[in-house]
């Protein structure tokens, strides 16, 4: 693989790994949060959990590909370059389902805070953390049964001044949730984005290079195995791989080449050397320049 084409391919790579593990660590420190309980979306959400396994498996494929550049495994950059890229359709549904997710949080909030507290009676220690953190004021309802728990904090919270943490708990959520949609669909999207496009021609010189380097594989393999007759035979087949000529005729195609190889011989020969000669010098030219 040339230095400049895996220079690109790497740096994106590692951009996009970062970006990643920003977003990964984000989420989780919002989700294992205390007052993620008061906030009216599920911790285990399975759109949220999903598309966080969908961008582990992102930063694999992304380690995999920084791996097989440094160790030039061509064919493991172009399968892990397509795979990241198919990761766009999730993009597109989660940004839908992201933007549903939040405007149900935000707008339910206050009604969440209200119903949770009359139905689950065990998120004192919760509303405790809320006014150490947040700074704010439980509901007055929170005030009265919480006795255990937020002593101090009854002392500074006058029952007639005890709502303000519905808007101390909204801009908690909202700050949150900027940085994990930002990374989401700011950063690691729009980088997606750029390795197809950007990127695309020098994935196809990749697979070129690829494809270059198994015709020459195989061709040496059979040279090594059957000789100078058979390079001619093995490129007439490959020649005639669509064509829609019987059986019969390939056969006498492939005599007819084997004949002309015997008069040829040293022309091919020389032909398949230099083509050789070429492709070696243009491996040792790249590792030099990664060096």
């Amino acid at each position: 693989m040339r230095f400049g084409k895996a220079a690109w391919l790497y740096g994106s790579n590692v951009v996009l790994l970062i970006a990643v593990i920003l977003f990964l660590l984000a989420t989780f420190l919002m989700l294992i949060n205390p007052l993620f309980a008061l906030i009216p979306i599920e911790q285990f959400d399975p759109y949220v959990l999903g598309y966080c396994i969908v961008n582990v498996c992102l930063a694999i494929l992304c380690v995999a590909t920084i791996v097989a550049i440094r160790q030039r495994q061509i064919t493991v950059v172009v399968f892990c370059h397509w795979i990241t890229c198919c990761t766009l359709i999730v993009d597109a549904i989660m940004i839908f389902v992201f933007a549903s997710i939040m405007s149900t949080a935000h707008t339910s909030l206050y009604s969440h805070m209200r119903l949770l507290h009359e139905t689950d009676k065990n998120l004192c220690p919760v509303w405790d953390v809320a006014y150490h953190t947040l700074s704010c004021c439980p509901p007055k309802e929170v005030l009265k049964s919480c006795t255990d728990f937020l002593n101090a904090t009854k002392l500074f919270c006058p029952a007639d001044h005890s709502n303000d943490c519905y808007v101390h708990l909204k801009k908690w959520l909202h700050s949150n949730t900027e940085i994990v949609g930002c990374l989401a669909f700011c950063v690691i999207t729009p980088l997606k984005l750029f390795m197809i496009a950007a990127l695309r021609k020098d994935i196809e010189k990749v697979e070129t290079e690829m494809a270059e380097l198994e015709y020459y594989s195989k061709m040496i393999t059979d040279y090594d195995r059957h000789g100078d007759g058979y390079i001619e035979s093995f490129k007439s087949t490959v020649n005639l791989a669509d064509s829609t000529s019987t059986q019969s005729s390939r056969i006498s195609l492939i005599e007819e080449v084997e004949n002309e190889f015997t008069i040829r011989g040293d022309e091919i020969r020389e032909e398949l050397q230099n083509a050789i000669a070429a492709h070696n010098a243009r491996q040792i030219e790249a590792a030099a320049s990664q060096e």
